[in-house]
């Protein structure tokens, strides 16, 4: 049986560094620029400030096809789990009401419709689709209820080379287009870094990464260069590139015919140098708000630098105001967190002897509704150490 233990998910550890915006300043402007050092501290704030009451769901354990560990994708009825890249594992589909496993969606392969290593998805409910990328020329597209191939959507450029993180796409259903994000290599002869289309692939509009300080050559963006987007905004691309200069991080968004920054961040110099920037801010917009998680190195281990979550900076957009701060999960009363939401949804995946212990703590320290409670209570009335995962679901406010 697969197991695992709590993770974020988020797909979205984001570090963008794109020096030619740093310039203009205040909300009013477009671009929100801070300085890391200059912030107040707020001191703790609670995640219930933030995100709706969590919901519990037990994945279904009456087969062992139903377990399944990876990125998961959330819209309002379904639970979607992508096995991981270079896993060569189906994606799976489940009730989200009550966890129950659907199936898998389409085929693991080479063949018409098929696909190896995905690289993102998205659940469409209003037209009852599933899309799913892995390869650079198409997305392909699958019915939400019987999860067969219906077609490929061709995709007006290559959408990423095959790799993690050197793309991202949203879908919007009501209008029936798809935005799209890359990576964009020097040398070709195409440029474009973002652009949007309709499904039957003709282009509404795009942007060309000249000008905005971009990798230069193709060596230095396939080793250094990714890509990455949480899509907590309906209907816009929040973008993210990242690289390994931590000096100075922004944020795009994709809308409206531009890729428009939105927020940066001055962790203090580098770049001109005398050096600092010992962290990383990894960033994401909201409706109404940026978050950024501050990542400082960690002792060393086996001669490996990692790097730890330090504080949260919690920016408004409207009026540029922004502080340090502490997020501590009362909810469950585990202390501090650093929620990194995606699709509107913060995500937590617990293996069950996991859940037992986080249970115990939510039950007696957490701020939970007696609903909350009793719908742990009875998950834990029937849980073994062999059955499959439990998932937390917060919704954004």
């Amino acid at each position: 049986m697969i197991k695992s233990k709590i993770s974020f998910i988020c797909t979205a550890a984001i570090l963008l560094i794109i020096t030619s915006c740093s310039g203009r300043q205040g909300a009013d402007a477009g671009l929100i620029s801070i300085n890391y050092k200059e912030l107040t501290d707020k001191g703790t704030v609670n995640l219930s400030d933030l995100f709706e009451e969590p919901e519990f769901i037990a994945l279904d354990s009456r087969s062992p096809e139903a377990y399944a560990t990876g990125g998961i994708n959330i819209s309002e009825q379904h639970i979607g789990i992508s096995s991981g890249y270079y896993q060569g594992n189906p994606y799976k589909l489940y009730d989200r009401a009550t966890g129950k496993y659907l199936g898998t969606v389409g085929n693991v392969g080479r063949g018409p419709g098929e696909y190896l290593y995905l690289l993102g998805s998205f659940i469409d409910e209003k037209n009852n689709r599933i899309w799913l990328h892995d390869r650079p020329d198409v997305l392909h597209v699958y019915d939400l209820g019987t999860r067969q191939f219906v077609e490929d959507v061709p995709l007006a450029y290559n959408l990423g080379d095959y790799n993690y993180s050197k793309s991202a796409f949203t879908i919007d259903p009501e209008a029936g287009l798809i935005t799209c994000a890359r990576v964009p290599y020097p040398e070709d002869s195409d440029t474009t870094a973002a652009w949007q289309q309709d499904f039957k692939g003709n282009v509404i509009w795009s942007v060309s990464e000249r000008g905005m300080s971009m990798a230069s050559t193709n060596i230095e963006a396939i080793s250094q260069w990714g890509i990455l987007s949480n899509r907590n905004i309906p209907g816009s691309l929040d973008i993210s590139f990242n690289t390994f200069n931590a000096a100075e991080d922004t944020l795009f968004i994709a809308e409206n015919g531009a890729l428009r920054p939105v927020f940066t961040m001055d962790l203090g110099k580098k770049a001109g140098t005398s050096t600092d920037v010992q962290m990383i801010a990894i960033s994401l917009a909201l409706q109404d708000k940026i978050l950024t998680d501050i990542q400082a190195p960690q002792p060393m281990k086996n001669g490996v630098v990692t790097f730890g979550s330090s504080a949260t900076v919690i920016t408004d957009r409207r009026s540029g105001e922004a502080y340090r701060c502490t997020i501590v999960n009362d909810y469950l009363g585990t202390g501090k967190c650093s929620p990194q939401p995606s699709g509107g949804y913060l995500i937590q995946s617990y293996d069950p002897a996991l859940f037992r212990e986080t249970a115990s703590t939510a039950l007696e320290e957490g701020r939970l509704s007696d609903s909350a409670k009793d719908r742990i209570r009875t998950i834990l009335s029937g849980l073994s150490d062999e059955d499959n995962n439990i998932i937390a679901i917060y919704k954004l406010r």
